[in-house]
C-alpha cells in the first residue's frame, strides 16, 4: 500500500530544494578600496596662515605646506574627519575634528586637553614692559612740551622788555 501523504511531502521537499538552489547567489560586495590621500587630489581644502604657509586637508589627512613643499602633519590619528581649521597669529592653527580639538604647529599636531591655564610670565612681563615704555615716552613728550611752552613764554616777555618796545 502506498501512502499518498508521503509522496506529497516528498514532492514538497523536492520543490523547496530546487527552489533554494535556483536562487542567484550574490557575491559579497568587494570592499571599497580606500584611496590614499595625496596632495594631488581634487577638492583639497587649503587654510592660509599668518606666516605665509598653509594647511591642506583631504580624505582624512592634513599637510603643512610652505612654498612648493608639503609635509604630512605628524601626531594625528589615522582615521580623521576634519571639520575646520582656524589659523592663529603665531603661525599655527586649531583644528576641530571628530576626535576632538587639535593644535597644529608646522608639521606636528598636539591634542588639546583640559587643564589649569599656565601663568603667562613671559607674555605678561613683555606687555607690562611695553606699557611702561609707552607711559615713559608720553611723560617725556609732555615734559618737553611744558619746557618748550615755558621757553616760548620767557622769550615773549623778553621781547617786550627790549629798549625800543612800545608800551
Amino acid at each position: 500500500m502506498k501512502c499518498p501523504r508521503l509522496g506529497g511531502l516528498f514532492l514538497l521537499l523536492f520543490a523547496l530544494i530546487v527552489a533554494s538552489s535556483c536562487e542567484q547567489r550574490s557575491t559579497p560586495p568587494k570592499p571599497r578600496q580606500q584611496t590614499k590621500a595625496t596632495l594631488d587630489a581634487d577638492g583639497l581644502i587649503v587654510t592660509p596662515l599668518a606666516d605665509g604657509s598653509a594647511y591642506a586637508n583631504d580624505a582624512g589627512a592634513v599637510w603643512y605646506v610652505r612654498g612648493d613643499t608639503g609635509t604630512r602633519v605628524k601626531g594625528l590619528p589615522e582615521k580623521l574627519d576634519v571639520i575646520d581649521i582656524a589659523p592663529t597669529v603665531d603661525g599655527g592653527a586649531y583644528m576641530t575634528s571628530g576626535s576632538g580639538l587639535w593644535y597644529l604647529h608646522d608639521d606636528s599636531a598636539v591634542k588639546v586637553r583640559e587643564g589649569v591655564p599656565a601663568p603667562r610670565t613671559g607674555t605678561a612681563l613683555s606687555q607690562r614692559e611695553k606699557w611702561l615704555w609707552a607711559s615713559l615716552q608720553v611723560e617725556r613728550q609732555r615734559g618737553r612740551q611744558v619746557e618748550t611752552d615755558s621757553q616760548d613764554d620767557d622769550r615773549s616777555h623778553d621781547d617786550d622788555n627790549y629798549p625800543g618796545a612800545r608800551r
